[in-house]
């Protein structure tokens, strides 16, 4: 049996203080399913489904289910003042941004899952125009961050299926999100007309696979 959460909405963009993020996923049947928006299939909130996806404790303002896109039951994840009432609007540049338990994803099914995340670059001035691979400077990772100096970017990546975290019926997995765009230049960075700071969106898509674990389920 496996899920795959597929082109949902993630945006990451970079701004004075600049990002923004969106990650909306669906779930569906159990069986092999591939579920996306346009899918013939009964659909459950997000809290709800058999693979459930909820905010965190940490960093769950950036997947509030009362504000922004999270507030129609489909999580979405918004680093861009959406998900806020006040505050900042994303990321820094030239910096290494570090948020623990932005979301949960539950195994709420009735055998055990390998987990993991995959997502793209979005496009547009940000991305085209700069000399930046955004995609290799963002993760999302399992569990917390290195507490004690120096901030170093979190090793326990959820991306790939080669960092696929086993997640056993009734359990979650907390997924934090890092963004290190340490030691660039000024040069490196899209700029509008003016020589200003190109902000806006520079990732998009998430995908969140689910499969059975090996030899476990159906």
């Amino acid at each position: 049996m496996r899920y795959d959460m597929d082109r949902r909405k993630f945006v990451v963009g970079l701004g004075a203080l600049a990002s923004g993020a969106a990650a909306a996923m669906g779930t569906g049947a159990f069986t092999s399913v591939t579920a996306n928006r346009d899918a013939e299939i009964d659909l459950e909130d997000d809290a709800n489904a058999y693979l459930a996806l909820t905010p965190g404790n940490d960093n769950g303002w950036a997947a509030s289910p009362t504000v922004g896109n999270s507030a129609n039951g489909v999580l979405a994840i918004e680093m861009n003042g959406q998900s806020q009432t006040s505050g900042g609007t994303g990321v820094n540049a030239d910096a290494l941004s570090v948020f623990d338990d932005v979301f949960r994803i539950g195994n709420q099914a009735d055998s055990g899952k390998q987990v993991w995340i995959e997502f793209d670059e979005a496009s547009g001035s940000t991305t085209n125009q700069s000399n930046i691979n955004y995609k290799a400077r963002t993760d999302f990772y399992v569990g917390s961050h290195q507490s004690s100096p120096p901030l170093q970017r979190p090793s326990n990546s959820l991306v790939g299926s080669s960092n696929a975290q086993t997640v056993g019926t009734g359990n979650n997995l907390k997924v934090g999100i890092s963004i290190d765009l340490t030691g660039l230049s000024p040069s490196d960075y899209a700029t509008d007309s003016n020589g200003n700071l190109d902000t806006g969106q520079f990732l998009r898509d998430i995908t969140i696979h689910a499969e059975d674990v090996s030899g476990s389920g159906t």
